[in-house]
């Protein structure tokens, strides 16, 4: 089954911390095992991968980056065809 095109974290105070939920798990698993960098933008707060079996292009940003720490991610595909 292929992955969601646009996933995000949501973030919840859990004793006193942050904890990330949402599809914070989703985007780890593809970070870590499916995605290649392939370059940084706007000083860091976009970050463009390629899937290593599709070659598809996905972006790793912050949307709500006004947040500490940048907020929560957002992964999404922004190229079906490379």
């Amino acid at each position: 089954m292929a992955p969601p095109e646009d996933l995000r974290d949501v973030w919840y105070s859990e004793d006193g911390k942050v904890a990330a939920r949402g599809d914070a798990e989703a985007i780890d698993e593809m970070l870590t095992t499916k995605l290649e960098k392939v370059r940084t933008e706007e000083g860091g707060w976009i970050v463009i991968y390629r899937h290593c079996d599709t070659n598809q292009l996905w972006e790793l940003s912050y949307p709500q980056s006004e947040l500490h720490g940048g907020g929560p991610r957002r992964l999404r595909l922004i190229s079906k065809v490379c």
